[in-house]
């Protein structure tokens, strides 16, 4: 029988860290090889960090080695599908060969595919490839206003995370938004499901569905589940199968139902907490969250009969929960300028990325630099080069050195000038060199000479070739005095802020309409577990912002 291991952990109390610690008593005990260990996640970006970690417990296995052992879900049932199953993957390079294609909706790539299901098939029905998908708006809590194709292949891919059969479309969340009879709603979900065999083409939940029909066990003795409360319905049928089918030795699984926070994909807090295991381990000291933030965030979610946050702790005193208000962007600006100067990142979390982008207009307006939490994310105005320009108009201003390339990356974007002509040239030949005797900068007056008539950063600005709203972010920045770099200030909603840490960390708790009725409609304690997951990120402290969205606040964070 094969052994089940279950960690119960609060957030930031180390619960990847501890199956990794699973992961090298495996190799030390069990004399487990890194081809017998399997390290399944939730995200590409949690996968990443994982691979990184395990190269710590096999530091004699290769980089390529270990990423074939660290997957998602997703991938790991791929995996078995192609090594124990009849699937055979075809190659986006090599499109002739026999197998088929893995495509998704979120893929330039893949686009296409979906754009010509439509055209061929039911041409009277729009689907456009850059609109938002409907299910991640869902998530947002905003109204799922996209086109009736779009909508329709997200009630596809809901029923299919959920294993429901194409018939029972009238479950999914936004069915009462479509435009269209039932049984045209049931004749494109079909009709999606034969192209998709007449053109050899799958899509990730169907090589799941394939593991679990097919009895496709993944290549490993040992298997390991970060994030387990995320999973979807079909995936914990793939997981159960796996479990009892004996294949393998033993299981380690990691989650926290409070901070299960993806029920618009079809994920149930329930099945980590109801999942049976051999071991369960509490391991629900924060080691992130001091005592005051522990004890405001736990009643956020406790009020759910079906919920107990009774056993989350704090390994630490103090901490610090303020409420405040800020109605106007200057005001916005003022807060976070003012929490920078005790901590060195701080994160502004909402619930919509319609808030998240009122959000940075305000940080804008306010003259603070801010980045996205999501690297390619809609919040990309201080994408590169910019964090590296208002670095040099900086360095000019406080007479600082500058180093080579942060300079060269300002004589880049300058528009043409004879004082500037020979540097660019010696630039684009990889001749530049300071002239000063510090081997990697220029000294602020060495930069200053390419922009003759400049006294400071501000002057500078209009001789850059860049758009016009870039230059005004760079004018903002110097005019407001603020002394943060881009990355120190991060912009988002509270789901992208899942499995990360900061300081401090702003929460907006107002409420959009579409927000409102999900709360009123029965979605209260998936709310109540995401604004315990936003107050959750903060390690020193947590500022509740009133006032800033119009709407009605979420009743436990309102200001007392």
């Amino acid at each position: 029988m094969t052994h089940v291991t279950k960690l119960v952990g609060a957030p930031g109390s180390g619960k990847t860290t501890k199956l990794l610690e699973f992961a090298e008593r495996e190799a030390e005990e069990h004399d487990t090889g890194v081809g017998q260990i399997m390290f399944c996640t939730f995200s590409k970006s949690a996968q990443q960090e994982a691979t990184e970690r395990f190269m710590d417990v096999y530091p004699d296995s290769s980089e390529e080695t270990i990423e074939k052992r660290v997957k998602t879900v997703h991938g790991a049932s791929l995996v078995a599908c192609l090594i124990d199953g009849d699937l055979e993957r075809r190659s986006h390079n090599n499109l002739d060969q026999p197998g088929q294609l893995l495509i998704r909706r979120n893929n330039d790539r893949d686009a296409p595919y979906f754009g010509w299901f439509f055209k061929s098939e039911f041409p009277h029905v729009h689907y456009d490839p850059d609109a938002d998908d409907p299910i991640k708006r869902l998530g947002d809590g905003e109204d799922a206003e996209t086109p009736t194709g779009n909508q329709v292949l997200a009630l596809y891919d809901y029923l299919k995370s959920k294993n429901l059969a194409l018939d029972q479309f009238y479950h999914t969340p936004f069915y009462d938004d479509l435009d269209l009879a039932p049984d045209v709603v049931l004749d494109i979900l079909e009709g999606w499901e034969d192209f998709k065999e007449e053109n050899d083409l799958i899509q990730d939940a169907d090589y799941v569905k394939k593991a679990l029909d097919d009895g496709c066990h993944p290549p490993t003795d040992v298997l390991i589940i970060d994030e387990f409360q995320d999973l979807s319905p079909l995936q914990c049928e793939l997981y159960e199968q796996w479990r009892d089918a004996g294949g393998l030795d033993r299981i380690y699984i990691a989650g926290d139902v409070h901070q299960a926070i993806y029920g618009f994909r079809g994920a149930n807090p329930s099945y980590f907490r109801e999942t049976p295991a051999d071991e369960v381990i509490h391991h629900e000291e924060s080691k992130r969250c001091p005592e005051r933030i522990v004890d405001a965030a736990v009643p956020v979610v406790a009020p759910p009969e079906e919920h107990d946050v009774s056993r989350v702790s704090a390994w630490r005193t103090g901490g610090q929960v303020d409420h405040v208000g800020a109605s106007t962007p200057g005001h916005l600006g003022e807060l976070v300028t003012d929490a920078l100067t005790t901590h060195d990142e701080v994160y502004l979390l909402a619930r919509t990325n319609r808030q998240t982008g009122k959000l940075a207009y305000g940080l804008r307006d306010a003259g603070v630099p801010y980045l996205g939490l999501k690297p390619d994310g809609h919040l990309r105005r201080w994408e590169h080069p910019m964090p590296m320009l208002l670095a040099a108009l900086r360095a000019i201003d406080r007479g600082r050195n500058i180093p080579v390339a942060v300079a060269q990356a300002l004589l880049e974007r300058a528009s043409s000038a004879p004082a500037r002509e020979e540097a660019k040239q010696d630039a684009a030949a990889g001749r530049l060199r300071p002239d000063s005797t510090l081997s990697r900068a220029f000294t602020a007056d060495e930069v200053s000479e390419w922009f003759p008539n400049a006294d400071r950063g501000r002057d500078i600005v209009p001789r850059l070739s860049l758009r016009e709203w870039r230059r005004e972010l760079l004018a903002g920045a110097l005019r407001s005095g603020a002394v943060n770099d881009p990355g120190d200030v991060r912009v988002g909603t509270i789901h992208a802020a899942k499995g990360l840490e900061a300081p401090c960390v702003f929460v907006f708790p107002a409420y959009s309409r579409a927000q409102l009725e999900r709360f009123q409609n029965g979605a209260e304690a998936e709310e109540r577990r995401l604004y315990y997951v936003a107050m959750t990120r903060a390690s020193e402290s947590v500022r509740v912002v009133h006032d800033y969205f119009d709407g009605q606040e979420f009743p436990p964070l309102e200001a007392v």
